[in-house]
């Protein structure tokens, strides 16, 4: 299978971008060659006669988040709820995710125009980029570089992309500033986390687990940590307390409590949804959700496997750095059997969400040097061959 697989960097940065350009096109097209159709607007949440630019709005429907992240793009320091055709559903609580909205508004030199193609272009930009920094690990760990392209395959990355959603922005940060973290390069891994943190704030969990391991370490004198460089870890979380501060000021309740609540009983609303999903009158609804459930749980599967295997061949930084990765990968697991009922009523809901614990599921097979099983590869582009065509069949 290698010998199929891109081996260089140019190479593998190529692959991705002729893959991402296939579904970008594929999807454009299907949606009637309407760039606008990306972002999914509704017309209970926005009225296209105030809108700033033509944008498709789908009757009679909510629209999906797309269109709150275009909102902000238009006017990202508009303080108000309704404005620019597009009313928020929770001010506060969509304003924390500034960061991808910030950027395409300045990519789009605040033209509302141009909004909808900086959208996609940023996203797309970031996914090449997942494929980029996934490969460099790998080749700094030993392993073939191109495996790399299956993170950025990953369907959370490929569904939020044909939404125009954070997933793919956030999941670039994050990978990079874990990139910087590997190197034990503190303060350009603590710079990127603080962005990754004001693109999704959930990304927090993995900036939280590498700076206690990191300060533990530091506490046991096991890392060398000079002028406490260490102490840079603690930048996302100054920065997320700010930013959460200013909002909650601003709109009156903190954002990160205006979101969906957590089920403080583990998989309860998993479970409780999985009894309920209309198998028989849905089968096909009900077959893509056993897909894409299966898919993240042999994932976990691999990780807990490489998680028994004998580290031989790894140095003692290494094994440091793997504990601090997977020790994010487990705060994520215990922060997804969280996850309420809304979230696994819809596999797009979770298959996003999950998108940060997947790429840390795939970090934790390559810093183990554990290749992942043939099947699950060939499991991987079937499910991403498949999330292309549903964006392509459902615009």
């Amino acid at each position: 299978m290698k010998n199929f697989i891109p081996s260089t960097i140019p190479k593998i940065a190529a692959t991705a971008a002729l893959i991402l350009l296939f579904l970008t096109v594929g999807r454009w097209w299907f949606a009637g060659r309407d760039i606008s159709r990306f972002i999914v607007c509704g017309e209970r949440c926005t009225d296209s006669a105030a809108l700033p630019t033509p944008l498709e709005v789908l009757p009679q429907s909510h629209g999906y988040d797309g269109q709150f992240f275009a909102r902000l793009a238009f006017a990202p320091f508009d303080k108000r709820k309704t404005a620019h055709g597009i009313t928020l559903d929770s001010p506060a609580y969509r304003q924390q995710r500034i960061l991808y909205p910030l950027l395409a508004w300045l990519t789009a030199a605040g033209d509302p125009a141009r909004v909808p193609w900086t959208m996609v272009l940023i996203n797309f930009c970031a996914l090449i980029g997942i494929a980029v920094i996934s490969a460099l690990i790998l080749r700094a760990y030993a392993m073939h570089p191109g495996y790399g392209i299956l993170v950025m395959l990953s369907s959370g990355f490929i569904l939020s992309f044909g939404r125009n959603l954070a997933e793919p922005l956030s999941g670039f940060l994050t990978i990079s500033a874990l990139y910087f973290f590997l190197q034990h390069r503190l303060a350009g891994c603590a710079v990127l986390a603080s962005c990754s943190v004001l693109t999704r704030e959930p990304s927090l969990i993995t900036f939280a687990a590498l700076g206690l391991t990191t300060m533990w370490d530091r506490l046991q004198g096991q890392r060398k940590t000079e002028d406490f460089q260490f102490l840079w870890l603690l930048l996302p979380l100054i920065i997320f307390l700010g930013w959460q501060t200013y909002l909650t000021n601003l709109w009156g309740h903190p954002p990160f409590l205006s979101g969906p609540s957590l089920n403080p009983w583990p998989l309860k609303d998993f479970f409780i949804q999985l009894a309920r999903h209309p198998y028989l009158t849905k089968p096909f609804e009900a077959s893509v959700l056993i897909l894409y459930l299966a898919w993240h749980l042999w994932l976990a599967l691999q990780v807990l496997i490489s998680c028994s295997k004998r580290l031989r061949d790894h140095n003692s930084a290494q094994r440091k750095n793997l504990a601090a990765i997977r020790l994010a990968w487990t705060f994520w697991t215990l922060f997804a059997t969280c996850l309420p009922l809304c979230i696994w009523e819809d596999d797009w809901g979770f298959t996003r969400i999950l998108a940060e614990w997947s790429l840390l599921g795939w970090l934790c097979l390559f810093t183990a040097r554990q290749k992942p099983q043939k099947s699950f590869i060939l499991f991987t582009l079937f499910l991403a061959s498949g999330s292309l065509l549903r964006l392509w069949l459902r615009p």
